[in-house]
């Protein structure tokens, strides 16, 4: 039993390893397609500056027409500017519409969609499946550092029959084509596993060990802000208080992304 396990300890690692290799690799070659450092001139009496990237958020300076701003970021349908004094605020596509570029033509900008899709920042989503032979529900929350390399945490429950598990991970996702309205994506990560037996089970205690897990799955862009995944994970335990040294999961989720 302890040769079988470090057997499969050794090989998980050159497995993740491989694939965390392959994604930095990979990094270097994916760029945001964005409309960053662009600067643009105000051909409208005024430019609204608001405080944040949604209706909700209050107006809080007006930038005079023939001013210049620089777009620093953009979120959906809203693009954060700085102006040639430092101030800086929210403006939506359709006011940012009012300008003209350097060249003198009129600036248009593609509307929320596919094209927000591609260079999404945040994602958050639910998730549920099966972990092994049980039902397993879950959230995750990730992270975009490139368009191809983001990082998840994901919270899962498994409630068992003889006992509930509770899985806490944190992942680094790789997906080779972002570009791809369908795209596959591979992943690896780490985290904690805590299973706790039921009070019907005599002799029962809570357990917690360290868990990886590689796997890999498919993005696929729904419409306006939302996309569903598909997707199988390999776990392996490394904790000596668990029956199980590895752990087979088939999850499909929900995400809505800005």
């Amino acid at each position: 039993m302890i040769t079988r396990k470090i057997f499969l300890v050794q090989n998980f690692r050159i497995a993740f390893f491989a694939t965390l290799l392959l994604c930095l690799t990979t990094s270097a070659a994916l760029a945001k397609n964005n409309v960053e450092n662009l600067r643009l001139q105000i051909i409208e009496p005024f430019l609204e500056l608001s405080t944040g990237p949604g209706r909700g958020y209050p107006i809080f300076f007006a930038v005079e027409r023939g001013e210049w701003v620089e777009i620093i970021k953009s979120s959906a349908d809203w693009y954060e500017v700085r102006t040639r004094r430092g101030k800086t605020g929210w403006v939506k596509r359709e006011q940012l519409e009012k300008t003209r570029t350097m060249t003198g033509s009129r600036m248009l900008f593609p509307k929320a969609g596919e094209t927000d899709f591609k260079r999404r920042q945040w994602e958050f989503g639910i998730v549920t499946g099966m972990f092994e032979e049980d039902p397993l529900a879950g959230i995750r929350a990730g992270y975009f550092l490139s368009d191809g390399i983001s990082t998840e945490f994901s919270f899962s429950h498994v409630p068992g029959q003889f006992s509930r598990s509770f899985i806490t991970s944190v992942n680094l996702l790789m997906q080779p084509y972002p570009e791809w309205r369908y795209s596959p994506y591979f992943s690896l990560g780490a985290g904690f596993l805590k299973n706790e037996p039921k009070a019907t089970l005599v002799g029962g205690e809570d357990s917690n060990s360290t868990v990886w897990n590689v796997g890999a799955g498919v993005r696929g862009y729904i419409g306006r802000k939302f996309m569903f995944r598909l997707e199988y994970r390999q776990h392996v335990s490394i904790g000596d208080d668990v029956d199980n040294d590895e752990f087979q999961e088939l999850n499909a989720g929900l995400s809505f992304f800005y």
